[in-house]
């Protein structure tokens, strides 16, 4: 189904040269290796990728095994979307994928300290790339239910993201900031691109 739909969009893209793709949602490394082969063959056949693009696996850190990794590095793949519960470190680094996490700001009750811990946690894991987003309620939920939005909230949030991503520029000079969907999603016209503007130097 999954190459069906890329057969039947990949014209939307016709002479696009993809630099980012990104295989997730639904924890892909519980497939079988057949079923990964077949899918970024799928991907190579209907799109076209640069030589060094940046080709992202995300997995579920109870599924990743050296075995794993190397399979996925003969298909292409050169970074791997992990939770931060993975101690995986050395394999990673040793298989030559980088190291990476994220956080949402604007959460209820986060506090400026939290903020801060979130930047220390970071520099001393020494990741290779750091996704942040503003925290985006669902009102059908719990949460959006307990903590309803505001007039001007969702903004206020994603001027807080943006700061988070300056300051972090600032104290990580050379790390991999992603500009999230999720600026995106609070502002459609140009989310992304005031997050590259903050510091952001990757679009997710």
């Amino acid at each position: 189904a999954i190459a069906n739909e890329m057969r039947q969009r990949c014209h939307e893209l016709p002479s696009t040269l993809l630099s980012s793709v990104y295989v997730g949602g639904g924890t892909p490394s519980l497939l079988p290796h057949e079923a990964i082969q077949q899918l970024f063959g799928a991907i190579r056949t209907h799109f076209r990728i640069s030589e060094g693009a940046e080709i992202t696996f995300e997995a579920n850190p109870d599924s990743v095994t050296p075995r794993l990794l190397r399979r996925l590095r003969i298909q292409g793949f050169n970074r791997v979307s992990l939770g931060i519960q993975c101690d995986n470190d050395e394999i990673l680094k040793k298989l030559g994928y980088q190291n990476g996490s994220g956080v949402m700001f604007g959460l209820p009750g986060q506090t400026t300290e939290h903020m801060v811990k979130d930047l220390l946690f970071f520099r001393e894991m020494d990741l290779d790339m750091i996704g942040m987003g503003p925290y985006i309620p669902q009102k059908d939920t719990p949460m959006g239910e307990r903590f309803a939005d505001s007039p001007g909230a969702a903004e206020r949030r994603l001027i807080l993201t943006l700061r988070m991503i300056a300051v972090t520029r600032l104290v990580l000079r050379d790390v991999n900031i992603a500009a999230t969907t999720a600026l995106q999603a609070i502002d459609p016209v140009s989310g992304r691109e005031r997050g590259i503007l903050s510091g952001a130097n990757v679009i997710m």
